[in-house]
């Protein structure tokens, strides 16, 4: 099995350890089951004049332009994942959760046919760069409502797990690293992995007034961010490497970097613990043109920083980095593999270090065709700022719907990473929202590569009549 240097850090990490091994399932789902990330912005919850919290995180501005007074969510569930590294044999997303242990993996590329069993775990043999990214979101009691006149102020909570890599080298491929071939060179070019856990508490203020067009809203989220896990890997310059019976081998001049928490690294037993602390914010306008709205946003400017639990290496690789594999094997523990590695590799240590949020720009515009008929086109763009970063995915969506206080049928079509196209379905039904942004992926038997799905529960301005009674409005 090839490895190359830092590879042998996750394999083992992830394949080995005990400590991660009742996890496999879930990283299974959230990184082998995707077609490019920003589920991130699950466009079944965000779009509509009736705007909800979660509508905030895309724009700040959009209260100040919603058909509501107020709105409160009382919780909202999204799950993600997307990834070209490989794919799951005939199967969709709630029957690999139904049949996860019948996983079979397909080890020699050679036995790639139409003949494989359902459930079969396939990689990708064309390569190239790949990509992975996925993440879970649970917004907690979040909240707007009318300051006095002009003012919109609100309140959010949010718990976050994101994991990306945007560039995975040829070199880092299934069939790549199982070739047994010794002196054979292999090429990585940079790339980077990322993972984070985090929750949100924020602020949310807008304002409207007579500006741009007919109506214009300026708005911004503050966010409080507590920091629990954190892992950033990454290789900064292009790297060769070749292996020679047991021996992994540099070969050539090349830097990398290690960011990690520490606390759940010796013990088997997975603890939640605040490892940092952060601040971000968003910043959002929007304008009334006519019927329509056009708005711009800048969303999650800002970091968390790890402090006392969380270690940062940075690697010197030439050609004398020497990893032999069988020094690992009988490691049980991260922090031994990681021990190991220290001793293996020229190393500088720091203590701590800050992760930054997946920085992006978004563009919006709502058209509306009829009393109910509207279409939204949506653009999201990522801005890689910092090496310690999340990556947003990049977005290109249009979302026809029909629109109604009490019911909404939408159907968001996208285009991911500017490469794969999905289609999308959500409905709303009073206060229950739910959808998918990959609808193909809940259902049939097909090559599955990735799902989406989202759903909450809110409550907004009601009335059983239209009547004002003792100056209180609740419609």
């Amino acid at each position: 099995m090839k490895l190359s240097v830092l590879y042998s850090f996750f394999y083992y990490c992830l394949f080995r350890t005990e400590l991660l091994r009742s996890f496999i399932s879930f990283i299974l789902l959230f990184v082998l089951i995707q077609k490019p990330l920003i589920g991130q912005e699950s466009l079944g919850l965000s779009e509509g004049r009736y705007v909800s919290t979660n509508a905030l995180f895309v724009n700040p501005a959009l209260s100040g332009m919603s058909d509501l007074n107020w709105d409160v969510q009382l919780v909202s569930f999204h799950a993600f994942a997307n990834t070209d590294y490989g794919q799951i044999t005939k199967t969709n997303a709630f029957d690999f959760l139904m049949n996860i242990e019948e996983l079979q993996l397909i080890l020699n590329p050679n036995e790639i046919n139409e003949s494989n069993e359902n459930h079969s775990v396939v990689f990708d043999q064309n390569g190239g760069d790949k990509f992975a990214s996925g993440l879970v979101t649970l917004q907690g009691p979040s909240s707007y409502f009318p300051l006095k006149k002009d003012f919109k102020l609100g309140f959010f909570t949010e718990l976050n797990l994101i994991g990306d890599n945007q560039n995975i080298p040829e070199g880092l491929g299934a069939y790549e690293l199982w070739d047994d071939m010794d002196e054979i060179v292999y090429n990585l070019g940079k790339t980077q992995a990322n993972i984070m856990a985090w929750s949100e508490i924020g602020l949310h203020l807008s304002k409207t007034f007579d500006g741009l067009g007919e109506q214009t809203s300026l708005g911004v989220n503050a966010k409080y961010l507590l920091g629990f896990e954190s892992l950033s890997a990454q290789l900064n310059t292009d790297q060769e490497y070749y292996s020679l019976g047991d021996s992994i081998i540099g070969n050539g001049p090349g830097q990398a970097q290690l960011s990690l928490t520490n606390n759940n690294l010796v013990n088997n037993d997975m603890k939640l613990a605040v490892n940092g602390h952060g601040f971000g914010i968003d910043f959002g306008i929007s304008t009334r043109i006519g019927e329509d709205q056009l708005g711009f946003s800048i969303l999650d400017f800002g970091f968390i920083h790890f402090g006392s639990n969380a270690d940062q290496y940075t690697y010197t690789l030439n050609n004398s980095s020497l990893i032999e594999q069988s020094d690992y094997l009988d490691e049980d523990e991260v922090q031994g593999v990681l021990d190991q590695i220290n001793t293996d590799l020229l190393n500088n240590y720091q203590e701590g270090f800050k992760m930054w949020l997946p920085l992006g720009l978004s563009l919006q515009y709502d058209k509306k065709f009829s009393e109910n008929l509207y279409v939204n086109a949506t653009v999201v763009q990522r801005i890689p700022l910092k090496q310690n970063m999340l990556r947003r995915n990049n977005l290109l969506a249009i979302t026809p719907r029909f629109e109604h206080k009490w019911f909404s049928i939408m159907l968001p079509t996208s285009v991911y990473n500017y490469s794969k196209f999905h289609l999308g379905m959500a409905a709303r039904l009073g206060f229950l929202t739910f959808g998918s942004d990959n609808v193909n992926s809940l259902w049939g038997k097909r090559d599955f590569s990735g799902t989406d799905f989202y759903a909450s529960f809110r409550i907004f301005p009601f009335s059983f009549n239209r009547e004002v009674k003792s100056g209180c409005e609740f419609y």
